[in-house]
């Protein structure tokens, strides 16, 4: 029986990296298969069961889609292990922060990766292509950034989601990103399949101070240090704090951070 159960989990394992649509009809299929058998649970054993199921169901979701750094629908990259560490800046770009950090990374000889919301890619086309002038790479961090929802949308939002991000990010600065980061770290259970249609990797981090809430730089700095070999570092643009915080996570050693992989 044990024998069994584990290839029945390889099995699983491999249709989940179904990639584009068949990806997503294969997982939605997979979703409404799992609370039939709540259901069925009902008709065998009663209500009590079926709640069991449902809660057992529901959890397991949860837990694989708020974790950031959880593997269960597909692979994330959280760590780069020997490698220098990577300074990555979400929520870009951003006219008030996006010059100042731009600045400091080339004080520092950093390199780094922003990843960029697409409604403010078209609404700031220039600082976009500045970024990508100035030799850091951009990520797709979806079109609206929807952080509060993102988790449980399903597969058409999700979809359109990510592609018009990619789109404008690539109509605007003549590069396509290869890195894709949910809004706060949180997928969902169609983000594989689109990822990995358009051929990109999925990235989280190993070190982040909470700078999106957070206002006083020296704390978002005391969660983030020390930075070692093989981390990748999260912070924020529009915080008002950005600058402070680059400039010290810019100063750790490993001067020049390349981003390729």
């Amino acid at each position: 029986v044990l024998n069994a159960a584990a290839h029945l989990i390889l099995l699983l394992g491999a249709t989940l990296r179904i990639s584009g649509w068949p990806g997503m009809v294969w997982r939605l299929g997979l979703f409404i298969g799992l609370h039939g058998i709540a259901f069925a649970a009902h008709g065998f054993w009663g209500w009590t069961a079926a709640l069991l199921v449902g809660m057992s169901i529901s959890i397991i979701y949860c837990l694989a889609v708020l974790r950031p750094c959880c593997r269960w629908l597909g692979p994330v990259t959280d760590f780069r292990e020997g490698r220098p560490p990577l300074i990555t800046i979400d929520d870009g770009p951003c006219p008030d922060e996006t010059p100042v950090l731009l600045d400091l990374l080339d004080r520092h000889e950093r390199k780094a990766v922003f990843f960029l919301i697409g409604e403010k890619v078209r609404a700031h086309p220039e600082l976009a292509r500045e970024i990508v002038r100035r030799g850091h790479e951009v990520g797709n961090h979806t079109m609206t950034h929807p952080q509060a929802s993102f988790w449980c949308a399903g597969p058409w939002r999700t979809r359109r989601e990510i592609m018009d991000c990619q789109k404008i990010i690539t109509d605007t600065t003549g590069v396509t990103p290869r890195l894709f980061r949910a809004p706060v770290g949180h997928r969902n259970l169609f983000t594989h399949p689109v990822t990995a249609e358009l051929g990109m990797e999925v990235m989280a981090w190993s070190r982040r101070g909470f700078d999106g809430v957070e206002k006083d730089a020296a704390k978002v700095l005391e969660r983030i240090l020390p930075v070692r070999r093989g981390d990748i570092v999260l912070m924020h643009e529009g915080t008002g704090i950005a600058a402070k915080v680059l400039e010290g996570v810019g100063g750790v050693e490993h001067r020049t951070s390349n981003v390729q992989h």
